[in-house]
């Protein structure tokens, strides 16, 4: 969508004042360029929640049920306090699944974590130094299973007791069920450290160059409104971005058995509401994100101290100015 905002010329108009308020503020905001013109109907969003193997919990004698779990998870200090004490009780099994994932879910809280709002690239700042400091200061805790997500070895490790936590949008149930099948444990928890954070979710757009763009965009505006939302969702677990839907019983009553029936319909629009922050996303954010991926790794791996990953990163950057 940044690099989509970027092109606004080759894509129609949406803007519709009568859908004004359909959808929630940071999705709303996402699609729309400096203009105030809006380019993408938002379908799903990506609510974040807590995976956990509430087996793994009891085994390290912390508490296993929801509310409880919730309380351990406060901030990302209280979260990586209580990692802590969990690879001390259990040896060979990790608190969460990847150091990229983490930072995935850390910088989803960052408002500006790779550039200012006029879109100048700023990779040296507070927020941004947080997030790497902790990650890469957790591989030496053994916190992280190291591994990069969504590699074999990843997958495989959710049939090893690999580790016990990790970052859920909605769409990451189905990820780790199917990873997962067959593993006994699996909890959701209503938290999320710092707040709350959203990674994920799709628009659909109109370019210029469609031969009905009118009867495309009145298909864009159905399928996204929140009854079609809703009805995703039951069918598929793609979490509504549409205000109305977060309250459709279709949404708030749908469970899940995998995950010890967790009521996951109720617990992201929770999440949902929770989202105070959408990071600034210029049109070069993917490609910083992917150099700064590509630093975690070289920590992760043992190729680079975080002093010279850091650097390598920096230099990198400045190859995109």
């Amino acid at each position: 969508m940044p690099a989509i905002l970027a092109e606004s010329d080759a894509f129609v108009d949406l803007t519709d004042p009568s859908l004004d308020g359909r959808w929630l503020d940071f999705k709303a905001a996402a699609a729309t360029n400096s203009d105030g013109q809006m380019i993408g109907y938002g379908t799903d969003a990506g609510p974040e929640g807590i995976c956990y193997r509430s087996d793994l919990f009891e085994k390290a004698g912390l508490p296993t049920a929801r509310e409880d779990v919730a309380a351990l998870m406060g901030s990302w200090d209280d979260y990586f306090a209580t990692g802590r004490e969990f690879v001390a009780a259990v040896p060979g099994s990790a608190w969460y699944d990847s150091s990229g994932g983490t930072a995935q879910a850390m910088l989803n809280q960052v408002a500006n974590p790779f550039e200012t709002d006029d879109g100048t690239i700023d990779v040296e700042n507070a927020g941004l130094a947080e997030v790497w400091d902790a990650v890469t200061g957790n591989v030496a805790d053994g916190l992280s299973t190291t591994l990069p997500q969504w590699s074999e070895d990843w997958v495989a490790s959710f049939q090893n007791d690999g580790f016990a936590t990790m970052a859920c949008p909605g769409w990451m149930l189905g990820v780790v069920e199917g990873n997962a099948e067959g593993v006994a444990g699996w909890d959701f928890a209503d938290a999320f450290p710092g707040g709350g954070g959203n990674w994920g979710g799709s628009f659909l757009t109109v370019p210029q160059q469609s031969d009905h763009p009118e009867e495309a965009k009145e298909f864009a505006a159905w399928i996204t409104a929140p009854e079609q939302q809703a009805k995703a969702f039951a069918a598929i677990g793609a979490f509504p971005s549409q205000v109305d839907a977060l309250e459709a019983p279709e949404v708030l009553e749908v469970s899940n058995a995998f995950f010890n029936d967790a009521p996951v319909g109720e617990i992201l629009s929770h999440r949902a509401a929770a989202i105070t922050v959408q990071p600034f996303k210029g049109p070069r954010y993917s490609d910083i994100l992917q150099a700064f991926q590509a630093a975690i790794l070289r920590v992760d791996d043992g190729s680079n101290s975080p002093d010279e990953s850091w650097k390598t990163f920096l230099s990198d950057v400045s190859q995109l100015s």
